[in-house]
């Protein structure tokens, strides 16, 4: 079966070698860790924002801050987080997982664009959207940030820190000229 989607060959192929060494200061793990836990929770509440009754053009707006928010989330676990563990190779299956749900959700999210909270669908993409996302933040938590905090990587909340401002920067400008 041939993978589709040139985002996940692209995860796939930058993967860090397991003889991979980084440069710089030591950083602790939970850090990182708890950066990655807050963003869960951050999402969370956000998608629980869908629970009380709003407007239909309120309801885009929030779906479209969710979007925003995952679509940073998901850019940092890509370029920074999965690379670098990804040098565990017992992490491998975890992660491959991982990167099947990302693309699940970037999926679900393309299909959101230009859309609106009356249009078919949109409420049952959400709904879908969500639920993906709860499951890839439990299994996280449980399964593979507990490990994560055993390991001794280097610079990798720092990395994540800078990226994210980036990522932030680049989402500003965006909405600037949108």
């Amino acid at each position: 079966m041939s993978r589709s989607g040139g985002r996940m060959d692209y995860l796939l192929k930058n993967r860090i070698s397991p003889s991979h060494s980084s440069k710089g200061g030591r950083v602790l793990p939970m850090d990182t860790v708890s950066q990655l836990t807050a963003d869960h929770r951050k999402i969370q509440r956000l998608f629980g924002g869908l629970e009380r009754q709003r407007p239909p053009q309120d309801l885009t707006a929030l779906v479209q801050n969710i979007c925003d928010q995952l679509s940073i989330y998901l850019t940092l676990k890509e370029e920074v987080f999965y690379p670098m563990i990804s040098r565990v190779p017992s992490y491998l299956p975890q992660l491959d997982e991982s990167i099947v749900e990302h693309f699940s959700l970037r999926a679900i999210m393309e299909t959101l664009e230009g859309q609106s909270a009356g249009d078919p669908l949109f409420t049952a993409k959400v709904r879908t959207m969500r639920r993906h996302f709860t499951r890839h933040a439990e299994e996280e938590e449980r399964q593979l940030f507990p490990k994560v905090r055993q390991l001794a990587l280097t610079d990798l909340s720092r990395k994540i820190q800078e990226r994210r401002m980036q990522l932030v920067q680049e989402d500003r400008s965006r909405a600037a000229c949108g």
